[in-house]
C-alpha cells in the first residue's frame, strides 16, 4: 500500500521517512529489517486498546466463569474473553449486559450470536474492569469502527497534521498508536475531540499525552473509522475494503433482525465453534417457550429472556393473560403493548444487537400507558438513538407493525 501527501507538505508521505528506526530501539537483538530498512512493526491486536479502569479479576479460566451473574458485580465496565485467535468484549451498565461484540481473523459479530460464542469458548481468560459510565459509552466505536488506514510508519507521519486532516471528516475516527514507550488511542468525531486514553492510565487522560507518545517517532499506527449514522445503508451489506492490507477485521456485523415472517440467516460460517445446547430452562421445566416473530431457538430466546430482564417465560406469559382485557380500544382486536411487551423488547434488541435504555422505558412507559402498537411504531421512528440510523429505526417500526398483524 502506498500513502501519498494530498498536497505539498501534508501529513503522510513515503519518498523519505524522517529517521530509521535503529534496531535497538525497536526491534529484539538480531531481528531482520525489512525491505525498506526499518526495524518491521510489531502486529496489532484483533481490536484497539481499550480503556482499563479498576480491576474486578484478571486472566481467569473461562470455564469458571458464568458471564449473566457477573453484571451486578460489574455494575458499569466490561468484560473481556481473549484467545489466541479471537476476542470478546461484553460491556455493561447499570449492572446488565448492553453490548456483545465478538472479533477473529475473519469475521465480527455483534449482540446474541456474539454472547453464545463467548459462552462456548471454555478454552478463553477472562478479564472484567469496572469504569465510569461515560467511559463506557466511548468503547463501541472502537469495537464496531472499520478500518482505514492500516499500519503506518510514525516515521512517515506528521501527527499533527494527521489529526488535523481526520478532523476535517465526517464520522468517529479511533487512531491508535504503538511505540517503545506504550501504546495510546484517541477517539475523534465529527471534527471534535471525544477522547483519549494509553495503556499506563486507568482510564481517560489528556490528548498531550498521545503527544507525547507519538513524539518518539518510532512505531506504528491505524486509524479506523465509523461511518456517521445518517450515512449508512441498512438494505445493502456493507463489503469489506478491497485492500488486503487494510481488511484486517474483514466481515462486518450480520444484521440478524431484519428478515420478517421467516428465520433469520444464520451466521457466516465458524467451523471452530460446536453446536451449542440447549440452554437451562428458565421456566421451571414446565411449559415451553413460543417461537418468537423471528422464529429464533428456543435456547436463543431464552437466553435474551434473561439478558433483557424479563424473568422466567411463565411469568411474561401470566402477565400477558392478565393484560388480556386492556387491549386498546383504538386499535379494535390488535393486541395491546402490554401484552406483547416481552416479545417488542426482543425485537427492538434483534435491530440493534444491544439493549437500548432510551427504548425499553419507552416500551414499558407505552405498556403502563395501555398504548397501541401504531403508536409505538410512530414513537420509534421518532425517537433519535446514537449510532443508530433512520432505516434501522424504520425497519424496527415495520416489524412492531408486523408483529401486531401476526397475533390478530
Amino acid at each position: 500500500m502506498t500513502y501519498k501527501p494530498s498536497e505539498e507538505g501534508g501529513w503522510a508521505s513515503l519518498d523519505s521517512p524522517s529517521k530509521k528506526t535503529p534496531k535497538a530501539d525497536w526491534a529484539a537483538a538480531g531481528a531482520p529489517l525489512d525491505a525498506s530498512g526499518l526495524a518491521p512493526l510489531p502486529p496489532h491486536d484483533l481490536i484497539p486498546l481499550l480503556p482499563r479502569g479498576s480491576t474486578v479479576f484478571d486472566s481467569l479460566p473461562a470455564r469458571a466463569i458464568v458471564l449473566e451473574p457477573l453484571a451486578p458485580a460489574v455494575g458499569d465496565g466490561l468484560i473481556v474473553a481473549r484467545r489466541p485467535d479471537s476476542v470478546g468484549v461484553v460491556l455493561i451498565r447499570g449492572g446488565k449486559i448492553a453490548e456483545v461484540y465478538s472479533v477473529n481473523e475473519l469475521q465480527r459479530i455483534s449482540g446474541a450470536p456474539a454472547l453464545q460464542r463467548i459462552r462456548e469458548q471454555k478454552d478463553a481468560t477472562i478479564s472484567s474492569w469496572r469504569l465510569q459510565p461515560s467511559v463506557v459509552d466511548i468503547i463501541p466505536p472502537l469495537l464496531r469502527a472499520d478500518p482505514y488506514y492500516a499500519d503506518l510508519r510514525l516515521e512517515w507521519v506528521n501527527w499533527e497534521r494527521l489529526l488535523g486532516d481526520l478532523r476535517g471528516r465526517p464520522g468517529t475516527f479511533i487512531v491508535e498508536l504503538i511505540t517503545p514507550v506504550g501504546r495510546g488511542v484517541i477517539n475523534l468525531r465529527d471534527g471534535l475531540y471525544v477522547a483519549s486514553f494509553t495503556d499506563t492510565q486507568p482510564e481517560l487522560c489528556e490528548p498531550s499525552l498521545l503527544d507525547e507518545i507519538a513524539g518518539v517517532n518510532t512505531g506504528s499506527l491505524r486509524v479506523l473509522r465509523e461511518e456517521p449514522a445518517a450515512a449508512k445503508s441498512d438494505d445493502v451489506a456493507h463489503s469489506a475494503p478491497d485492500d488486503p492490507e487494510i481488511a484486517m477485521i474483514g466481515v462486518p456485523p450480520v444484521d440478524y433482525g431484519t428478515v420478517p415472517e421467516a428465520a433469520a440467516p444464520a451466521p457466516a460460517p465458524m467451523s471452530d465453534i460446536p453446536e451449542l445446547p440447549p440452554a437451562p430452562s428458565d421456566n421451571g421445566g414446565g411449559g415451553s417457550i413460543e417461537a418468537s416473530a423471528t422464529q429464533e431457538p428456543i435456547e436463543a430466546k431464552s437466553m435474551l429472556r434473561q439478558l433483557l430482564g424479563l424473568g422466567p417465560q411463565g411469568t411474561a406469559t401470566a402477565t400477558a393473560e392478565r393484560a388480556e382485557s386492556t387491549v386498546s380500544t383504538a386499535t379494535g382486536s390488535t393486541p395491546s403493548v402490554a401484552v406483547l411487551l416481552p416479545d417488542l423488547k426482543l425485537i427492538a434488541f434483534n435491530h440493534l444487537h444491544r439493549a437500548e435504555p432510551k427504548l425499553e422505558s419507552m416500551l414499558d412507559e407505552a405498556a403502563a400507558d395501555n398504548r397501541s402498537l401504531d403508536w409505538v411504531a410512530s414513537a420509534i421512528r421518532s425517537t433519535p438513538l446514537l449510532y443508530v440510523s433512520q432505516g434501522t429505526l424504520d425497519d424496527l417500526a415495520n416489524e412492531v407493525l408486523a408483529l401486531g398483524s401476526r397475533t390478530d
